[in-house]
């Protein structure tokens, strides 16, 4: 079943006794959803496949690939995600978070079957469906990470459309490849500000404790998420530059706002009064982050306060943040000031 939907050759079959060994090989996953850009600062060879092996039990012997194990994996031990001969050789860095990924999906199809081999993917199925009627996320969370939780949570759905359970979970790895730097690297939540594309551990308070007590052996992540930190930079900048001289050279090209699913900006170069208008919701943007001092940087996904001042606040924040992506890496020992002492 793997092997159809996925070419010859993306699942290779080893029987045991009471198991089967399989390795997965998701060849075009990478390539074909990653960037170069991506992949170079995620640690991904675009030349390599993606592989996953893992002891299969419950399972009839040779059939680990078939429609009849769709709902049969009582347990699977040994998982591996790795690029290369083997994980030990392995050069794929996200490694640690897509093995957690896999897990959680691996539960969630185990829950779905139990006592029912026969209807264990229409089980799974519901399961996710139920979880997507049910209300999600905290009062005031921002239309992003609900966006992303929802995004899941149809990745899930998708995935379990398929016939085998093999085939299911190399299409639900192929679907969260894209969106890594997304979630967090330990909770598998969406980050609560917006990510970069670095993939990193999020601001709560147990995920930042775990990554800072443990590191690399719990997590792959390049650090903490600090989008907002930033954001709040990136928009401090342009608080100033419109207020220079030279706001008509810094501001280019002119910022294009949109009010929700409008399909003419409400501020353009085009627009009567466009400077003046800037400068005003400029303006109403460093109000909020005066009035909001005690939120730190996290008053930038404040949507409640940039909205209360004004109805471009909120875009004009949005728009910064994207049309300046900023991508942080750590500077290479050689490229670091040593009178500094950073380590």
């Amino acid at each position: 079943a793997a092997c159809s939907v996925f070419g010859k050759g993306s699942a290779e079959t080893c029987s045991m006794a009471d198991s089967c060994r399989l390795t997965l090989k998701a060849d075009s996953s990478a390539k074909g959803a990653v960037t170069e850009l991506t992949a170079g600062a995620w640690g991904i060879n675009l030349e390599m496949p993606i592989t996953l092996r893992m002891k299969v039990f419950g399972a009839p012997a040779g059939s680990c690939t078939s429609t009849t194990a769709t709902a049969g994996w009582h347990s699977v031990e040994e998982l591996q995600v790795y690029q290369g001969s083997s994980l030990e050789d392995s050069c794929l860095k996200p490694g640690k978070q897509l093995l957690m990924i896999c897990n959680d999906f691996l539960k969630l199809h185990k829950i779905g079957s139990s006592g029912n081999r026969s209807g264990g993917a229409a089980s799974a199925r519901e399961c996710a469906r139920k979880r997507r009627r049910t209300p999600s996320g905290v009062p005031g969370e921002p239309e992003e990470v609900q966006i992303a939780r929802t995004s899941k949570e149809v990745w899930i759905e998708e995935a379990l459309r398929e016939n085998a359970g093999v085939a299911q979970l190399l299409r639900y790895v192929s679907l969260r490849l894209p969106s890594l730097h997304k979630f967090c690297a330990i909770c598998d939540e969406p980050h609560t500000s917006p990510p970069m594309i670095q993939r990193t551990v999020c601001c709560r308070e147990i995920c930042c404790w775990q990554f800072s007590q443990f590191g690399e052996l719990i997590s792959d992540a390049e650090g903490v998420n600090t989008a907002a930190e930033v954001n709040d930079l990136l928009v401090c900048m342009a608080i100033h530059a419109a207020k220079s001289p030279r706001c008509t050279l810094i501001f280019d090209p002119f910022p294009q706002l949109f009010l929700d699913a409008a399909s003419s900006p409400a501020l353009s170069s085009k627009s009567p009064g466009a400077w003046e208008t800037l400068k005003k919701v400029m303006g109403e943007i460093e109000e909020a982050r005066e009035e909001a001092a005690g939120d730190g940087a996290l008053w930038t996904i404040r949507t409640d306060l940039l909205t209360s001042k004004g109805a471009l606040a909120r875009p004009m924040v949005q728009w910064i943040a994207s049309s300046v992506r900023s991508l942080l890496l750590p500077l290479q020992e050689e490229d670091r000031v040593k009178a500094f002492g950073t380590a």
